[in-house]
């Protein structure tokens, strides 16, 4: 917990050892101490599968003995590390989500204290003013939102538009900030793209407010985009595939809410986009991708592109190679995603 607050770095090997002492000593732990730990493993750089703590027996333990006494800072950390991660641990999610009902049920949302706010993507540190609130700040919900959507919890759309609900009751209140707008718009998005529902949100929240977080969510696009170097290098890579046309660096979607790294058309009229992924699009130590990517990945298959990933650690080893050999690795990820149904 310390290191993820004070944003240090650490080694995957020291995190294996740290987690599996954790999981040793479970039963003795506090409540607080566990969720402390699992909203540190996702404000990790990169995030950090703690799997000691995802095994049955542990997952049932924090499920029974644990959950039924986290106050709601607790909870939405918790949700927020599983979103950062990309990984649906199903009983622990039901766990939280059915929590956080029981808690709105006697405790409405309640604006946050100036001092339990925390960063545009990460919710209050552990250990802050709002961890002994017995109400939910507007950031909890938030988080908790999003990682419904990040982890596409279709059984529960009905609490999550519940919990989306009390965001309304609280939304002239000056803690809620631009992030907290984001993250209900990508539950907004995925409730339209996802589960079908033409209204996502409204209803919820009234149409300005949606589109309220719709204009923090373009703004967030345009501020990220920005082509790297290596997606420079990939872009130079793609343009040499004669079976590409209309290739383009850094473009948005038509409709504004996605950024793509490289946008390209085949002859048939597909439309294909090269996704150049660094290390913070990947969960240590799987290397599996983290929820933002998979949400991505997603959202732009929702819009009719064929999603083609090309990871770092897969170029970094092409980078002293010549071009030719470049443009044969990335002709077999076209022609791979192509074949694909």
């Amino acid at each position: 917990w310390a290191i993820a607050t004070m944003k240090g770095q650490i080694s995957t090997y020291h995190l294996d050892q740290i987690y599996s002492a954790l999981a040793s000593k479970l039963k003795n732990a506090e409540p607080q101490a566990v969720a402390n730990a699992i909203w540190a493993a996702g404000s990790f750089v990169p995030c950090y599968l703690p799997r000691q703590l995802l095994t049955n027996e542990a997952v049932q333990y924090i499920v029974q003995e644990q959950i039924p006494s986290m106050k709601p800072q607790e909870l939405s950390n918790i949700a927020f590390a599983c979103g950062m991660l990309g990984h649906l641990e199903p009983v622990l999610m039901d766990a939280i989500i059915k929590q956080t009902m029981q808690i709105l049920t006697y405790a409405p949302a309640a604006a946050a204290t100036s001092s339990s706010v925390g960063t545009a993507s990460q919710p209050a540190e552990p250990g802050e003013a709002n961890s002994t609130s017995a109400a939910f700040a507007i950031q909890g919900l938030c988080l908790i939102c999003w990682a419904g959507a990040l982890l596409d919890m279709r059984g529960h759309v009905a609490e999550l538009q519940q919990i989306a609900a009390q965001c309304s009751r609280v939304w002239s209140s000056s803690d809620f900030v631009e992030a907290d707008k984001v993250q209900l718009f990508q539950l907004h998005m995925w409730l339209v793209e996802q589960c079908g529902l033409q209204d996502g949100l409204l209803g919820q929240l009234s149409q300005q407010q949606i589109d309220e977080c719709r204009e923090a969510w373009v703004e967030l696009v345009r501020t990220l985009s920005k082509a790297s170097h290596t997606q420079r290098t990939v872009y130079e890579a793609a343009r040499r595939l004669p079976e590409l046309q209309n290739v383009q660096l850094e473009v948005t979607t038509p409709d504004q809410l996605w950024s793509m790294d490289i946008s390209a058309k085949v002859a048939d009229g597909r439309k294909l986009v090269i996704e150049v992924d660094g290390p913070f699009h990947y969960r240590r130590p799987d290397r599996g991708p983290t929820g933002s990517t998979v949400f991505r990945d997603r959202a732009l298959a929702y819009r009719g592109y064929i999603a083609i990933t090309v990871p770092w650690w897969e170029w970094s080893e092409l980078l002293h190679h010549d071009m030719s050999e470049k443009v044969a690795y990335l002709r077999a990820k076209v022609q791979h995603s192509l074949q694909m149904p």
